[in-house]
């Protein structure tokens, strides 16, 4: 992103904040790649969080990362200024080094181990997510259990816009929640832990995401869509931090919405408030394709919680 660029965002980062009144924005930066331009971002960022402090405004940042980047003097300007990472991981070693390589074609999962550890240490917030994918789904179990020990949030996000093996995949995930089932014996905490993809399972809700509700992508041009998935896509309409008499969420608020496009069956749902028909770019009739898969599941994580919860009055000596 340009210098130009970023001096606009913030001057439309200070005038939606002074119009609406807004106490607190979350700005996630992602790729490509953001760490590969973070000394950019390090003049950015200071100079973004004063300045909207000053509005009584809070300003969280985030990197999205493949973590494969991670020096001393990035974790010592995240300690500064609190920013939080979540990781892209595939699984551990091969599952994960299939698809996620250097240039010379050597696996990247021994050096996210290692960056991950160090983040853990100097008690930065991490989280790493998982697509599933028919290339992963085998190693989720030994994955669940690598995160559990480290004691990471997670999510499993099942692969869009792709087949998948559907027996597979509900053998492997049963596997997962097995170990979730076994660490939570233990004290490990799975409702703050552990999400399954958009599933609303400790709050209900009505859209799956902030994307044309609450929240925009921006691309480094400056212009701003719906979601980033519609980057590049001439046939959505999109807008731009350069227009003038519009504000940011004049921007969210006059683009394409697609949240209301859904099934007649989902509106009839029991859980319609938990799984919200998911992500409205990817709905296939109006519901999200893994449906079914849903259905099996969300009554599991939710005798989970229960097991969890049952726990802590035991603990407690409260039954």
């Amino acid at each position: 992103m340009s210098e130009a660029t970023k001096r606009q965002l913030l001057h439309k980062l200070i005038e939606t904040v002074t119009k609406r009144n807004i106490r607190k924005i979350k700005f996630r930066l992602a790729g490509g790649e953001p760490l590969t331009q973070f000394k950019s971002w390090k003049e950015f960022i200071p100079e973004a969080k004063r300045t909207l402090q000053e509005l009584d405004c809070e300003l969280e940042i985030a990197f999205i990362t493949n973590l494969t980047i991670l020096t001393d003097e990035i974790i010592t300007f995240s300690k500064e200024h609190a920013i939080s990472f979540g990781v892209s991981l595939d699984g551990l070693d091969r599952h994960h080094d299939r698809v996620r390589q250097f240039k010379a074609g050597v696996g990247t999962f021994k050096v996210i181990n290692a960056n991950l550890r160090k983040l853990l240490a100097h008690n930065i917030p991490v989280s790493t997510n998982t697509v599933v994918t028919n290339g992963n789904l085998e190693g989720l179990p030994e994955l669940t259990r690598y995160l559990i020990d480290l004691d990471i949030p997670f999510r499993y996000s099942i692969v869009r816009g792709e087949a998948i093996n559907a027996e597979l995949l509900e053998r492997c995930l049963s596997e997962s929640y097995t170990v979730m089932e076994e660490a939570i014996l233990t004290g490990w905490s799975f409702s703050r832990r552990h999400q399954f993809c958009d599933l609303k399972t400790n709050e209900l809700g009505f859209q799956t995401c902030a994307s044309g509700f609450s929240g925009g992508a921006i691309y480094v041009d400056g212009r701003l869509n719906y979601c980033h998935v519609h980057f590049g896509d001439t046939a959505q309409p999109s807008f731009s931090v350069f227009e003038e008499g519009m504000d940011l969420v004049d921007m969210i608020e006059q683009g394409v919405h697609l949240q209301d496009m859904k099934s007649a069956d989902c509106s009839l749902c029991k859980y319609k408030s938990i799984c919200t028909s998911g992500c409205p770019v990817y709905r296939v009739n109006g519901r999200d394709p893994q449906c079914s898969i849903y259905h099996r599941f969300i009554p599991l994580i939710y005798e989970l919680q229960a097991r969890e919860r049952l726990k802590l009055l035991r603990d407690y000596g409260m039954m």
